[in-house]
């Protein structure tokens, strides 16, 4: 069967018809009218309800610790009974969770969210400064953390105040006496057989916090309405199934009897949280959680679990597959994968191909201020724009703006719809700054729409480089250099310079350090690059490049290292 575009706007059209599956309406949220999946759930509450249908099927795995779908519910209610009775917890208050992935912080997210707290994730990768910045900005009353972000807690005298749920999942207690601690272990134990009273928000209500990394400041808590986390999760299944209508189904493979799915990236980020937990426990899926990235270990659980799905980012996805392990492990089962969040080295696709036998066909593109939804696409609807990140969804409204660079095609992207978020947390002048005067979402993403109605991401405003007047975009150039049989890691950006107002720097980890020289990258680069695009600085480095909490290269972090380099 040839797939067409028309075929997919069809397609999408018949969905999304007031008869069809995926029908779409209007919301009116705080008086503003947008699209919305009519049959979405309408709060957080609602969609962790949905939970409680799948009983003694297996939902946890997390090292030696499994864990039902009734045996999570259950803790969780016995929780939220405590926050409520012991904590004076109520609508509104919010819950911070300040740790790595495990059970327990899932525990505290659908206790906290079942009675009407502001759950708010915080980065357990910050510093005990960004920690203590991010309790005081939401006023948290209670913060649940593991014992690394406790003893960080410790270090301040910001936490006095604040009663801190401290979970075991380190093997570790050794906690500052100074800290208003309860285990969370002992916390449910003795309220076991509770029973909490459930919250009933409404749908423009807050229902998270999700803090930026903070990598160019001090983080700020980007608002998550209720309505926002029902939608995108209808959008995920959406999308799934417009990719089976197109393509067909997959056949599970390797062993696998059911469909369960690895979660390689922190729950605080959006993408975690909601593919990693929400969406998969509202399907019923067995879902293999690790508490840090690690290949080797990540390589031992998919064989063990029968892991059919990883969604993740490109540097984690080639971290596996290149791992000296992966050709003695069997990773049969994987039958999906997806890697997005940033951009997709040139080489993976075939990487992918050559070592698990799959052709990735997706992409796509989100925010967090946008509840990690915009476009996307899998399966034959990637093969019609394989450059492109998608379709915008049919909730999202797009419009590409003209930038003082622009060239007639590409501008800024900008956004408009149910799950892009209302502002930050008690910013309001970041939060104006961040929207237009008719109230759209500025990305700062440069793209456009082609006639087939596909959304092309090309960079970003800020990280465009403009040497001599000539717009270069580092996106451009890592693809180039990700072509070299050699390269690992790849990163590119712009420094000042005197002459030209900036100067490329492309920055390579290579697979050995040894088989290669920086005059060897360069002349790869020179035979498919303009010259002026071809970095006047290409450094090799023997380490890994630096990434932030989401496993994305850290460009900022080279750029700083690069400058102060350059300083001494």
């Amino acid at each position: 069967m040839t797939i067409t575009a028309s075929a997919v706007h069809e397609t999408i059209n018949r969905f999304t018809a007031p008869s069809g599956p995926f029908a779409v309406g209007e919301r009116y949220i705080s008086g503003e009218r947008f699209k919305a999946f009519t049959n979405a759930a309408e709060t957080l509450p609602d969609l962790l309800a949905m939970l409680t249908h799948h009983g003694d099927r297996e939902f946890l795995v997390f090292e030696n610790h499994r864990m039902t779908y009734r045996q999570f519910m259950d803790d969780a209610e016995v929780l939220a009974a405590a926050l409520q009775q012991e904590f004076k917890i109520r609508p509104g208050d919010r819950v911070a969770i300040a740790m790595r992935n495990c059970i327990d912080w899932m525990v505290i997210f659908a206790a906290a969210a079942r009675i009407g707290a502001v759950v708010v994730p915080i980065n357990s990768w910050g510093s005990a400064e960004e920690l203590e910045f991010t309790v005081r900005d939401c006023g948290a009353k209670v913060m649940a953390a593991d014992a690394t972000r406790a003893a960080l807690a410790g270090q301040s005298t910001e936490f006095e105040s604040v009663d801190i749920i401290l979970s075991d999942v380190e093997g570790r207690l050794d906690i500052e006496a100074h800290l208003r601690t309860t285990l969370l272990s002992a916390l449910i134990a003795r309220n076991r057989g509770g029973q909490c009273l459930p919250a009933s928000p409404a749908n423009s209500d807050t229902a998270l916090l999700m803090y930026t990394s903070g990598s160019t400041g001090r983080p700020k808590g980007v608002i998550y309405r209720h309505v926002a986390i029902g939608q995108a999760i209808m959008n995920m299944i959406f999308l799934g199934a417009l990719g089976i209508e197109m393509g067909g189904s997959m056949d599970l493979r390797g062993g696998a009897t059911a469909e369960s799915g690895l979660v390689t990236v922190p729950l605080f980020h959006a993408t975690g949280l909601l593919s990693g937990f929400l969406l998969p426990g509202m399907l019923g899926q067995k879902v293999v959680l690790m508490r840090k990235w690690d290949a080797r270990e990540a390589l031992q659980l998919i064989a063990r679990e029968k892991v059919t799905m990883m969604a993740t980012v490109p540097a984690i996805l080639k971290d596996l597959l290149t791992h000296p392990e992966f050709i003695n492990t069997d990773v049969s089962s994987l039958s999906r994968i997806s890697a997005a969040g940033a951009a997709t080295p040139a080489d993976l696709p075939g990487l992918v191909e050559q070592r698990l036998g799959i052709v990735i066909r997706s992409a796509g593109y989100g925010m967090t201020e946008t509840t990690a939804m915009c476009a996307a696409m899998s399966g034959p609807v990637f093969d019609l724009a394989p450059l492109a990140c998608g379709i915008p969804s049919p909730i999202m409204d797009v419009r590409i703006a003209d930038t003082p660079d622009s060239d007639g095609i590409a501008g800024e992207v900008q956004l408009r719809g149910v799950t892009v978020t209302p502002g930050y947390w008690h910013q309001e002048a970041m939060t104006q700054q961040a929207f237009t005067n008719d109230g759209w979402l500025r990305t700062g993403d440069v793209g456009h729409i082609d006639e087939n109605g596909f959304l092309h991401i090309t960079g970003r405003i800020k990280d465009i480089v403009i040497r001599g007047g000539e717009n270069i975009y580092p996106i451009e150039i890592e693809n180039v250099a990700y072509r070299h049989p050699e390269i690992k890691e790849a990163a590119a950006f712009g420094v000042p310079d005197d002459t030209m107002g900036e100067e490329l720097v492309l920055v390579c980890h290579p697979f050995d350090i040894g088989s290669m020289t920086e005059g060897d990258l360069r002349q790869h680069l020179a035979a498919q690059l303009p010259s002026f695009k071809v970095p006047k600085y290409i450094l090799l480095s023997a380490d890994p490049l630096p990434r932030n909490a989401s496993e994305k290269i850290h460009r900022l972090a080279l750029r700083n290292r690069f400058t102060d380099a350059a300083a001494r």
